[in-house]
């Protein structure tokens, strides 16, 4: 409760964001443009624990001041030219350049031991263990050149094709720049004369696209090996030296994506009907991600292009106007997506161990890139349960001298063709699981009757799994920890049927590392049905509001994430604790998306 109500804890946050631009009429269809933007962010966190928290009586006092502030500017300068000609052709045409520039800096200064609280976070200066000042700045640009050229016969066939050069200050010398080209065909099939004189297919449109796509979205200076510092003692007093903090690799380049594209847009019934689909190909070539080096290096990681992978699918969007007359209506979108991933290669053909390693997890990675598999493959032990009694013991060739009735046990499939060998050791880990869904699909209605309107969207995923870490925590039966209801069926002389654990205050080494590792034990099903929105509104008549002066007033209430249908036993399936595809589908404390409820008026002059 101290800590909840007691501490200081203030943000504050300032965000400025602009754009100017200017166009200037060369002669007819002839334009120059040129913008400039700007975002600009600054943050301050004032923090402080009073010595009647449990941080504070530790420290006797400590606070904290940090600030850091951020400018990003981007211009762009193109000239296009339009016309229209013989009444059967269109052509556009653009050209440019544009650059970016981010910097950012960040402050921080920390104290403890404070005589007194009252100054709080305010003078840090009075505290008798102050912390070293800790600054940071960073900074990265982006230069392009594009190009595009869009034709068109008759409304009846078009051709675009575009080019881009983008040079990216986060990449090695000689692979900063990289060219992205793209062409898309279009044949609108209800423009032809032969379907004049049909009434049921409003729209075809048959489309092909090809298009290779680049990807910088790294930290900056990852190409360059970086300098920090530490403290060394030499005799009585205390050094400071720099030493290289990360690997570097001169050689990082852009990751590239080429994507192939087949779609159909479909009309039926003047539009009532209408129909969007995409069969899609990827390939994705040097992709960024974190390589593991063995810590005698000096080092624990680095940024590397390892190899490719695909992604292929399909998506489909259903469009209707159910009904539509002057009193009431009702339209439907249903959308469906299919998506399936595989690691194509890898720069040694080796397994890359990626995921954010977990402290309480042994510090193990749980998730690996393998040739042939999903980048979504989680990577841990088979769980095996506990033992349910002494002669389950005894049967186990690779259970602890130390096991007990009640202790969890991991899969021993090291041997040849997934046998046992009699150890579990690490080279019994393997998938146990695939954050990727099956399917995704969404579904939205909206109804108008008179005044009063109504809209709901649900959402939902099918087929993917998440790796509940909280279980690790949650689990544990050790008697010291808030815990879950779910250990209320752990293992007891009298409850043998059940797979969790005994409740003990200390464990065997072996036991200990059953309890603590990233296994099947913690895969659970992901898939969800959520109402994700749904709102009512009313409104008012043209002629009540005209007489006040108003143009449109609309009265509403919507709520948000109002119900969720799933199997998963964590606060929210929607889970993201690691923003990054290596950490796709984890649930490590991640904070769950709140039910939210709104009533607002919207006015309109």
């Amino acid at each position: 409760m101290a800590s909840a109500t007691e501490k200081t804890n203030n943000s504050d946050r300032f965000k400025g964001v602009g754009n100017v631009y200017a166009t200037y009429m060369i002669t007819k269809g002839l334009e120059a443009r040129v913008s400039i933007g700007g975002n600009l962010s600054y943050d301050k966190n004032d923090f402080y624990a009073p010595e009647n928290t449990l941080q504070g009586r530790q420290t006797g006092g400590y606070g904290s001041v940090s600030t850091s502030k951020s400018f990003r500017w981007v211009n762009e300068n193109t000239i296009s030219y339009e016309n229209e000609f013989l009444g059967l052709h269109k052509l556009d045409l653009l050209g440019g350049f544009t650059l970016e520039r981010a910097t950012s800096e960040n402050l921080r200064g920390a104290s403890a031991g404070f005589v007194t609280d009252a100054f709080e976070y305010h003078n840090l200066n009075a505290g008798e263990v102050p912390s070293n000042p800790a600054t940071g700045a960073s900074e990265s640009s982006l230069v392009s050149y594009i190009g595009r050229v869009h034709y068109g016969f008759d409304e009846r066939y078009l051709v675009t094709l575009t080019g881009r050069i983008d040079g990216s200050s986060r990449f090695g010398e000689g692979n900063k720049y990289g060219f992205f080209p793209s062409g898309a065909l279009a044949w609108r099939v209800t423009n032809e004369p032969f379907m004049e004189d049909q009434n049921v297919f409003s729209n075809i449109k048959l489309r092909l696209s090809y298009g290779v796509t680049g990807n910088q979205a790294i930290g900056n200076y990852a190409a360059l090996t970086q300098l920090g510092n530490s403290q060394v003692t030499f005799g009585d007093r205390v050094a400071v030296g720099i030493n290289p903090a990360s690997l570097g690799n001169e050689d990082l380049r852009w990751e590239k994506t080429t994507q192939y594209n087949a779609g159909l847009d479909l009309g039926l019934f003047n539009n009532r009907i209408s129909l969007t689909t995409d069969i899609y190909y990827k390939k994705t070539t040097d992709l960024l991600l974190i390589r593991r080096v063995p810590r005698y290096t000096g080092y624990t990681q680095y940024l590397d292009n390892i190899g490719s992978t695909e992604n292929r699918g399909i998506e489909l969007t259903l469009d209707t106007q159910n009904i539509t007359n002057s009193n009431f209506s009702w339209t439907s979108s249903v959308n469906f997506a299919m998506n399936r991933n595989e690691v194509l290669k890898l720069s040694d053909g080796e397994p890359l161990l990626v995921g954010t390693p977990i402290s309480y997890a042994s510090g193990q990675s749980f998730r690996i890139i393998q040739e042939g598999k999903s980048l979504g493959a989680f990577y841990g032990y088979k769980y095996g349960g506990v033992y349910s009694d002494q002669q389950e013991i005894n049967n186990n060739p690779a259970a602890s001298s130390s096991a007990q009735p009640g202790d969890p046990y991991l899969l021993d499939i090291s041997g040849p063709e997934g046998q046992p060998d009699g150890t579990i050791d690490g080279n019994d880990r393997t998938i146990v699981g695939n954050g990727f869904p099956d399917f995704t699909f969404g579904f939205t209605n909206n109804f108008v009757y008179r005044g009063f309107d109504l809209s709901f969207f649900i959402q939902g995923l099918y087929g993917n799994e998440i790796l509940n870490m909280n279980t690790l925590r949650l689990e544990t039966g050790r008697g010291y920890l808030n815990q879950t209801s779910d250990l209320l069926n752990r293992w007891t002389p009298e409850n043998r049927n059940t797979d969790i654990p005994r409740a003990a205050r200390s464990r065997s080494s072996a036991s200990q590392t059953a309890m603590r590792a990233i296994s099947s034990r913690l895969i659970e099903d992901g898939s969800y049905v959520r109402l994700k929105n749904i709102t009512l509104g009313y409104s008012f008549p043209v002629d009540w509001i005209n007489r006040f002066g108003a143009r449109s007033v609309r009265l509403y209430v919507s709520a948000q994430n109002l119900y969720t249908l799933t199997n998963y036993s964590g606060y929210d399936p929607e889970v993201s604790t690691y923003n990054n595809l290596g950490n796709l589908g984890a649930d490590y404390g991640t904070y769950p998306k709140a039910k939210t409820y709104l009533m607002g008026i919207e006015l309109g002059f």
